[in-house]
C-alpha cells in the first residue's frame, strides 16, 4: 500500500533525452533531482519507457543532468564512433589543477576525466596517460574539453576528445582497450 501511494504522490519524473555523451545520457527534467540512483520516464523513438538511471551530475549553465543507464538498460542507441573501455586510469596534465586525474572511461577517440574544478568547454589540455602496463609508455596527445559538469561529491568530470593524436599511439590505445575488453570477458 506504501509503494502505490509513494507512486501515486510522487510518480516517477519526466525526463527530456538530450543526446548521449561519453557514456552517459544527457538530459532535462522540470524538476530538480537528486545526485542519485533514480527510475524515470521518457519519450524515446521506440515510445515511452521507464529507465533507472544512476544520475552522475548537473550542469545548471546548460540546465543538463548526465547519468549512466542502470542494470544495462539502453534508452536509445549511442552515436559513438569508438568502443568504450570503463577503466581508471591516472592523467598528468600541467593544465589540470593538481596537475593530475583519473579517467572514468577511455576510447581511442576520447575520454571522461574526474578533476577537482571546473574545465571550460573548448580548453585544450596536453595529456599524459598512464595505460597500467609496465610494457606500455604513457600516450601523449591534445585533447578538447566538450563538457564538464558538477558531480555530488564536489568533483566534476569532464568528456574530452583527443585531437592531433598520432596513429602508432591511436593503435596502441585500441590494442591496450581491445586487451582489456578481452580479459575482462
Amino acid at each position: 500500500m506504501k509503494a502505490l501511494l509513494k507512486k501515486i504522490l510522487h510518480p516517477d519524473p519526466k525526463v527530456d533525452i538530450v543526446g548521449f555523451e561519453d557514456g552517459l545520457v544527457a538530459f532535462r527534467s522540470r524538476r530538480t533531482l537528486p545526485l542519485c540512483a533514480l527510475t524515470v520516464r521518457a519519450k524515446t523513438p521506440r515510445g515511452r519507457v521507464r529507465a533507472r538511471l544512476d544520475i552522475q551530475s548537473y550542469d545548471p549553465a546548460q540546465q543538463l543532468y548526465r547519468a549512466k543507464v542502470e542494470d544495462g538498460g539502453q534508452l536509445l542507441p549511442e552515436r559513438r564512433e569508438d568502443d568504450r573501455l570503463d577503466r581508471v586510469m591516472r592523467v598528468v596534465s600541467h593544465q589540470l589543477p593538481g596537475f593530475t586525474c583519473t579517467t572514468e572511461d577511455i576510447s581511442t577517440g576520447g575520454c571522461r576525466i574526474v578533476v577537482t574544478s571546473h574545465l571550460e568547454v573548448g580548453t585544450r589540455l596536453t595529456l599524459s596517460l598512464d595505460l597500467d602496463d609496465a610494457n606500455l609508455p604513457a600516450i601523449v596527445s591534445q585533447a578538447e574539453v566538450c563538457w564538464c559538469a558538477q558531480k555530488v561529491n564536489d568533483r566534476f568530470h569532464a568528456g574530452v576528445r583527443f585531437v592531433d593524436m598520432g596513429s602508432a599511439e591511436r593503435g596502441m590505445l585500441a590494442r591496450f582497450i581491445e586487451s582489456r575488453r578481452v580479459t575482462a570477458l
